[in-house]
């Protein structure tokens, strides 16, 4: 994200990113529902017995991968060394900054906030994709087609709340644009936990859908801002790393809820712990104290 967008532009391009992989996501189910999945005689000729144009969305997903990534590796510049070095010299170095790293975490606490900060909301928003749908089906009695709505509809107002607050992040900063997203989720969760008006539910989900795109898209921004410039591979490796490792603690929480509570709800209920622990744990993120040390764009108003 710092290689590629100035400072004051760093929080909308990072909600462009993230609309437009909604966007392309739904562009591949539709295209999946058409050629694959819908026809009587699926394209290329898949079988639809033992469900083989099911699982040809997989060479669908693959080709849309390699497709979309040719303008990354066409177009966007790349700064390289003069003198390439050797495979094995680049695996020792960057096995010695990262142990490093770790020696010096206490210079990096920001970032370190910001990660852990992560893998609790980031929780969150996967236990309400896992069970977001379970939820509508066995609470509001929603159907297979009107499922598909709901998850299109959800990922629509992801990427235009990505898309939207990617404006915002810029004027009042990532932080305080995640922590206005956090609490949105939380009270669009909460409703739709307590309300029993299908109405008021679809209200709800188009929020968690709107909420949910800039959380992610502010995460990065943020993250580019509190980053060293020597250390931002590193550090975006440990984004991801964070944003995927963390499966055990939301089956653990979420199975302890839901076996409490007797009801899909609890499930859906569990959110509220992953979002609030998460924005507690953001709160700090950004105070005078460790700023220097994550100095790549050290802009006030984005660390406040």
């Amino acid at each position: 994200m710092p290689d590629i967008a100035p400072p004051e532009r760093i929080g909308r391009v990072s909600g462009y990113g993230w609309a437009l992989g909604y966007v392309g996501g739904l562009l591949c189910l539709v295209v999946a529902l058409v050629a694959l999945i819908q026809p009587e005689t699926p394209l290329l000729g898949f079988s639809r017995e033992g469900h083989a144009n099911i699982r040809a969305t997989n060479l669908l997903v693959a080709l849309w991968y390699g497709l979309f990534s040719l303008p990354l590796f066409l177009w966007v510049p790349e700064r390289r060394p003069a003198v390439r070095p050797e495979v094995r010299t680049v695996f020792r170095q960057a096995t010695r900054q990262l142990v490093d790293t770790f020696r010096e975490v206490r210079r990096y606490r920001q970032v370190v906030r910001l990660l852990l900060a992560r893998l609790l909301y980031n929780d969150g928003l996967l236990t309400i994709f896992s069970f977001g749908g379970i939820y509508a089906a066995g609470t509001f009695g929603f159907k297979a087609d009107e499922l598909i709505v709901f998850g299109i509809v959800i990922n629509v107002a992801a990427g235009l709340g990505a898309w939207l607050l990617g404006f915002i992040d810029d004027r009042l900063g990532g932080k305080r644009t995640l922590l206005l997203s956090l609490l949105g989720l939380s009270a669009a969760s909460l409703l739709a936990v307590v309300t029993t008006s299908r109405t008021l539910f679809w209200v709800a989900a188009l929020l968690i859908g709107i909420f949910a795109g800039p959380s992610q898209s502010a995460s990065r921004s943020l993250l580019g801002r509190f980053t060293p410039p020597d250390k931002r591979n590193e550090f975006y490796g440990f984004f991801c790393l964070f944003g995927k490792g963390h499966g055990l603690s939301r089956a653990a929480a979420t199975g302890a809820v839901h076996g409490l509570v007797g009801k899909p709800a609890g499930s859906v209920a569990s959110v509220l712990l992953f979002f609030c622990s998460g924005h507690a744990a953001a709160g700090p993120c950004g105070r005078s104290r460790g700023r220097a040390a994550g100095a790549g764009y050290g802009i006030r108003r984005n660390l406040s």
